[in-house]
């Protein structure tokens, strides 16, 4: 734990890997970590709590970011107060108090991605005409599109839907 980052070592390579921003995380500066379940990590910060999970087939590593809106007390976590206590328990100290969550209790449902906008040849679909409109569906219905050869500039917009934090 650094305040540049995240750095993992490879005892084999002897070679240290470093996560950043860049990668998921919520800020640079770690002030804690605490071990999860296999190889995950729980990653105090100062920008909120991160899970680091590494995916056992790909060795892919990505993070998961909590903050206010997950119920989280405070944002800005002290270094080394932290604490997983003997029933599994997460305990992270921050300027704003104690933050307890238990992981099993956290939602794991993906959100629903749909399309927003589309957009060719920055227009969007949705401020053409009926006659000129190369959807025969609405976009949120959308399966399939076959464009002519020369709309071939897209800007595609989505969202994330998950109402358990709507935000």
């Amino acid at each position: 734990a650094t305040n540049s980052g995240l750095n993992k070592f490879n005892p084999k390579e002897e070679k240290f890997t470093v996560f950043t921003e860049d990668d998921g995380l919520p800020t640079n500066y770690i002030a804690s970590i605490l071990p999860g379940e296999g190889t995950d990590l729980w990653i105090a910060t100062r920008n909120g709590v991160s899970k680091m999970v590494t995916d056992p087939e790909t060795d892919q590593i990505t993070f998961v970011n909590y903050d206010t809106e997950d119920g989280i007390e405070g944002m800005d976590f002290i270094a080394l107060v932290a604490l997983k206590a003997s029933n599994g328990q997460y305990f992270f100290g921050s300027e704003q108090g104690l933050s307890a969550f238990t992981p099993g209790n956290s939602n794991t449902t993906e959100p629903e991605l749909i399309f927003s906008d589309l957009k060719i040849s920055n227009e969007s679909v949705k401020s053409f005409e009926a006659d000129e409109s190369p959807l025969d569906v609405a976009l949120i219905e959308l399966e399939n599109l076959s464009l002519a050869y020369d709309q071939n500039d897209l800007t595609f917009s989505f969202a994330a839907l998950h109402y358990s934090n709507p935000n």
